[in-house]
């Protein structure tokens, strides 16, 4: 005779409820890895629609404009004269290493005041509620 014969048996299944005694308590199933997506990615959505994955660059005349503030700021506050081709690469570097830090704090600040806006919306239909008469 085995010591456990007299416990209620576990079910050890990755999605399944798990059986203690009489109760049972449902795990969510795992949350998917993060994926990091390249340009021309599609990104599936919960609804079963695609999206494509837009790169974050800027376009001609924005990113010139940013490497000729880049190179001004490099003379005027480092008293530091860069050529041309070293500011482009410099902000390359920054394009590549850091936007992407700053397009994730976009989304995140998206998805909060989204969360604000539904609560509000939630609340708003709430109050459209009709009570039945007594």
């Amino acid at each position: 005779m085995r010591a456990n014969s007299s416990r209620t048996p576990v079910n050890r299944g990755s999605h399944s409820p798990k059986i203690v005694g009489t109760s049972a308590i449902a795990h969510p199933p795992p949350l998917p890895a993060l994926r990091i997506l390249r340009p021309g990615q599609v990104l599936p959505f919960r609804t079963g629609q695609e999206a494509p994955v837009e790169p974050f660059k800027l376009d001609k005349d924005e990113r010139n404009d940013a490497i000729r503030r880049l190179a001004t700021y490099l003379r005027n506050e480092r008293d530091e004269d860069w050529g041309d081709l070293a500011v482009r690469l410099l902000f390359d570097t920054f394009e590549e290493q850091i936007a992407p830090a700053y397009y994730n704090l976009g989304i995140s600040q998206a998805q909060r005041a989204t969360r604000e806006l539904a609560d509000v919306f939630e609340v708003n239909l709430e109050s459209l509620k009709r009570m039945p008469r007594t």
